[in-house]
């Protein structure tokens, strides 16, 4: 049926498929950072924390590229700043 197509269509294509039919063997929970106390006692906002997470891992290496903006540089700027840190041109 259905359901046996989709799972093979799977299997060629993800090769850790097998892996996934347990969750807690691909997937290892970690302690909520001290930063983010606020949200310990509120799992339905998990999502939202997992994002900030992966987002704070992503951009906090600010040397090799300017993908964030100063307080300076907003007050000075205005909001207008964030066009020219991902690169488009204010005109357009």
């Amino acid at each position: 049926g259905l359901a046996k197509a989709i799972s093979n269509q799977l299997q060629s294509k993800i090769p850790f498929h097998h892996s996934l039919s347990n969750p807690s063997d691909a997937f290892k929970h970690i302690k909520i950072p001290d930063y983010f106390s606020e949200f310990k006692n509120h799992p339905e906002w998990s999502g939202y924390l997992g994002g900030c997470i992966v987002a704070k891992l992503i951009f906090s290496d600010a040397s090799s590229s300017k993908l964030w903006m100063s307080k300076p540089d907003y007050s000075k700027e205005g909001p207008y700043i964030s066009r020219k840190i991902v690169g488009i041109n204010s005109s357009s």
